[in-house]
């Protein structure tokens, strides 16, 4: 076969059932689909028995390890010399294989590791069509935004023999590990993606917030020490990266360590503006900080798209 897709679970059997048929349902159909449970407590293996199908393999850990750990879990398990990623609450559309397949033809140069393609993020009511930037899919730009720039997994399709040296998500991570794998890709090989929506995402609200914001957290101060070197030499990048991380843990409401964070920021690079008035504005506290945050990026929002009519 010519495509292993793995999809990682864990207590989503009300949801995996829509992404699993979501697969089957492909036009390009040269694929396996791993599900591997990271140690479910409801009836996830029930709901994935139901679908008779010779393409799916299930295989299960007695108890929870993580994301990372359950896609290196199928990684190691692929037969396929493509490697895609589904999540088991999102939706792929029908032809969503077939269009990253047709790119990997088209390269004559034989350097293309990873193709991936526009989704739409559905929040409630409201949806918001994402797609990666060309200019920032290359290991500079991806180190800049250090975790804030992510690109879904769902939205991969790798080749393998180009990206066997670093297929392997960190499973030292709880967050992040989608940006990590990224930048160690991106620095062996080029990215492209299909302009247009080849998946839908769905927010899932009320799924431990706050323990997620934490994670997130933790993930970004191991990434400071992990890319530490990278970092240091790009000073806008590590300015840019205590910022997002201050932003972070102000939604913890410590703000003694936002104002660390804004400080490291202002020390990394004094021409970057934004730590400054993040600094004045987390002597306020936390409300009068998140009050200041969601008026600065509003504006930042309508600057933007002032600008894209104006184009």
């Amino acid at each position: 076969m010519k495509v292993s897709v793995i999809l990682p679970t864990y207590n989503r059997a009300d949801l995996i059932g829509r992404s699993i048929q979501s697969v089957l349902a492909q036009t390009y159909n040269d694929f396996e689909l791993i599900i591997v449970d990271d140690g479910s407590t409801d009836n996830t293996e029930e709901v994935v028995r139901t679908f008779d199908d010779r393409r799916i393999r299930y295989l299960k850990y007695s108890n929870n390890r993580g994301a990372a750990a359950a896609r290196n879990t199928g990684i190691k398990a692929a037969r396929g010399s493509y490697i895609a990623f589904q999540d088991s609450d999102d939706e792929w559309l029908p032809t969503k294989l077939e269009k990253q397949m047709a790119l990997f033809d088209q390269d004559k140069e034989g350097n293309l590791g990873m193709v991936l393609c526009e989704r739409l993020w559905i929040k409630g009511h409201r949806q918001v069509r994402e797609a990666p930037r060309t200019d920032q899919l290359n290991h500079k730009k991806l180190l800049s935004y250090l975790g804030a720039y992510v690109v879904a997994t769902p939205q991969y399709l790798l080749k393998r023999d180009v990206t066997e040296p670093e297929l392997a998500f960190d499973e030292n991570l709880r967050a992040y590990e989608d940006w990590d794998f990224m930048v160690r890709i991106s620095s062996i090989c080029r990215l492209d993606y299909v302009k247009e929506v080849l998946i839908k995402s769905y927010e899932q609200k009320g799924r431990h917030f706050l323990e997620a914001v934490a994670n997130s957290v933790a993930a970004r101060d191991a990434l400071f020490r992990k890319y530490a070197d990278e970092l240091r030499a790009r000073p806008r990048a590590l300015s840019l990266s205590h910022q997002f991380q201050a932003v972070n843990i102000g939604i913890l409401g410590q703000m003694q360590r936002v104002r660390s964070q804004l400080k490291a920021a202002v020390r990394a690079y004094p021409g970057n503006p934004v730590p400054y008035l993040l600094l004045v504005a987390s002597l306020s506290g936390h409300l009068g900080f998140q009050l200041f945050l969601s008026f600065y990026l509003t504006v930042k929002s309508l600057s933007g798209s002032l600008l894209h009519r104006s184009q």
